[in-house]
């Protein structure tokens, strides 16, 4: 078995192993997500955006928080902690995303399930936060479809949306939106849970489907 590099969890190395295996190139996944039969079509798969994603999964997983020495900003640590920790965590599902060439935001909706949402929503409600945090997301987008589908999640409408989440908070993040936003850490803590393990659940039931 080829291993894309030390460490790397079980899942992502198992799927690796069957596309390499069954000489698969990377269009064959486009319609049909990953349920392969044998390939016939005589090209190897391209298995290095498996070895990426196992990668930003890794370091989703064990960064447990910030060094900021000599830092002597106004915002606590932990905030950065949890935003940084969130946005890593929100890299790891996109990386995981773009295994296809279809459009993620699309295929991979279904990566959640809408106890995730609710789980995650539930947190952010805990920690008193859902009505500044999701106005901040929606205020940090560009993108029109984006600021929708993160208010149709905070509405508690479409409970799948936590995709949209995921990616309004890495966009929030680089813009400098969440900075005095306190209680992150927590709901941090929750979205790195529900994403990693959606990524092992998805990951582990498409590699079952390989043959």
């Amino acid at each position: 078995m080829v291993n894309p590099f030390n460490g790397a969890p079980e899942f992502f190395i198992e799927l690796h192993y069957k596309i390499d295996q069954l000489g698969h190139k990377r269009s064959c996944l486009d319609d049909t997500g990953f349920s392969l039969g044998r390939s016939q079509c005589g090209k190897w798969f391209v298995t290095s955006p498996i070895s990426q994603a196992a990668s930003k999964f890794l370091l989703a997983r064990n960064v447990t928080g910030l060094n900021a020495d000599g830092y002597k900003g106004e915002e606590p640590v932990d905030n950065y902690t949890g935003q940084l920790i969130f946005t890593l965590s929100a890299a790891a599902f996109e990386t995981y995303c773009r295994l296809r060439d279809s459009p993620w935001f699309d295929v991979y909706r279904d990566i959640f399930t809408i106890d995730d949402g609710k789980r995650f929503r539930a947190k952010a409600q805990s920690q008193n936060l859902e009505a500044n945090f999701y106005s901040r997301l929606i205020g940090a987008q560009k993108d029109c479809r984006l600021k929708s589908k993160i208010r149709e999640f905070a509405d508690g409408e479409d409970e799948k949306n936590f995709f949209a989440v995921c990616v309004g908070f890495r966009n929030a993040f680089a813009h400098g939106r969440l900075g005095s936003l306190s209680g992150t850490l927590a709901l941090s803590h929750c979205a790195r849970e529900i994403i990693l393990q959606a990524i092992e659940r998805d990951c582990a039931g498409r590699t079952d489907r390989v043959r």
